[in-house]
C-alpha cells in the first residue's frame, strides 16, 4: 500500500520535534517523558484518521467528463429536434 508510511512518518516528525523542543527549553526527563508520549498518542490518532481520509479520496471515483461539460447552443438545438422527430414518428405509428 502506498499509505504504509505515512502514520508513522506523521508521529515519528511530531516526536523528533517535541524531543528536540524538550532539550532546548531543559526540562526534566519525567516531564519530557509524558509530555512525548501525549505527543505520539495525539499523532498517532491524527495520522490514522488522515490516512483514512487520504485512502476514501484516492479510491473515490471521479465524475465523468459528461457531467462536468456544459453544452453548447448547436447540441441543444439538435436535442430539441431529436425529441420533435421522435414525437413525430410516435404519433405517425399511433
Amino acid at each position: 500500500m502506498k499509505l504504509r508510511w505515512f502514520r508513522p512518518f506523521v508521529v515519528l516528525t511530531a516526536a523528533l520535534i517535541v524531543s528536540i523542543s524538550n532539550i532546548i527549553s531543559k526540562r526534566p526527563v519525567l516531564e519530557s517523558l509524558i509530555w512525548l508520549l501525549i505527543v505520539i498518542l495525539v499523532f498517532f490518532i491524527i495520522g490514522s484518521i488522515g490516512t483514512k481520509v487520504i485512502v476514501r479520496a484516492m479510491s473515490a471515483k471521479p465524475k465523468e467528463e459528461d457531467d462536468l461539460m456544459i453544452p453548447f447552443e448547436d447540441e441543444e438545438e439538435e436535442a430539441d429536434e431529436t425529441q420533435q422527430t421522435e414525437q413525430e414518428k410516435e404519433s405517425v405509428t399511433s
